[in-house]
C-alpha cells in the first residue's frame, strides 16, 4: 500500500446535490487501498496541503455510463419483503460481493431491478483540502 492522506471533503452532484461530506472528521486514507476511485486518488495526490481545491469528475471517470445491460428483472418472490421503487437496496452476488441496486419498476410478479451504481451517468464535483500526508 502507499501513503496515508486526511482530506477535507465535499462531493455533490454538478448541480449541487450533497452526496457526502467529510464533516467535523476529515477521511483519512490510505492510497491504493481501494477506498477511493482510482481517478480520485490519481487527481488528489498531487495536491498540495492546505489548499481547497474543486475537482470535476466526468462519469467515465468515477462510476461510468449508465449501462441497459445491468437491468435484471427478478422474481418478486425472491424478496423477503416488498421491494418499493426507487428504493435502493444491498444485492449479494454469486461471488460474495455486495453491490447496490435500485428498484425501478413491479409488473405481476416481476421487479426490475437496476444494477449500475446509483451515481452512474453523474459527473461529480469534488471540492477537498488535503489536511496531512504520511508515507508508510
Amino acid at each position: 500500500m502507499g501513503e496515508e492522506i486526511t482530506i477535507d471533503f465535499r462531493l455533490t452532484l454538478t448541480d449541487g446535490t450533497l452526496i457526502d461530506e467529510s464533516g467535523e472528521e476529515p477521511l483519512r486514507f490510505t492510497l491504493g487501498d481501494g477506498s477511493l476511485l482510482p481517478a480520485f486518488e490519481q487527481r488528489i495526490l498531487p495536491l498540495p496541503l492546505n489548499e481547497p481545491h474543486t475537482l470535476l469528475f466526468t462519469p467515465e471517470e468515477a462510476f461510468g455510463h449508465h449501462d441497459p445491460d445491468n437491468l435484471h428483472w427478478l422474481p418478486l418472490s425472491s424478496f423477503s419483503e416488498p421491494p418499493l421503487i426507487e428504493t435502493v437496496m444491498a444485492f449479494t452476488l454469486p461471488d460474495g460481493q455486495t453491490v447496490p441496486a435500485t428498484i425501478v419498476e413491479i409488473v405481476s410478479e416481476q421487479v426490475r431491478v437496476d444494477f449500475n451504481h446509483p451515481l452512474a451517468g453523474q459527473p461529480l464535483l469534488l471540492w477537498l483540502r488535503v489536511v496531512d500526508r504520511e508515507s508508510r
